[in-house]
């Protein structure tokens, strides 16, 4: 059901082809939530590293890699270009 406090998500995934650079302001103004997903690493125990992520510029990575940093630098309230 419906509430007044339901809260519209959207996901943020490489095989939706949609750019982070985009998709993240729009929600913001639009009040709508974000979450994404990948792949586990082989070797990491299914996890991110998002040392690697946050290590280079936003426009020099690609799919998965490129959103998950885009939404790490979002949760973290940084900047693109932080690292």
């Amino acid at each position: 059901m419906i509430k007044p406090d339901t809260k519209l998500i959207s996901c943020l995934a490489a095989w939706n082809g949609k750019d982070p650079s985009k998709v993240i302001p729009e929600a913001h103004e639009n009040g709508v939530g974000l979450y994404g997903f990948t792949a586990p690493s082989p070797g990491k125990g299914g996890l991110v590293d998002l040392k690697k992520f946050m290590a280079k510029p936003i426009e020099e990575l690609k799919g998965d890699e490129r959103n998950t940093s885009a939404l790490a630098r979002t949760y973290h309230a940084v900047g693109p270009d932080a690292a």
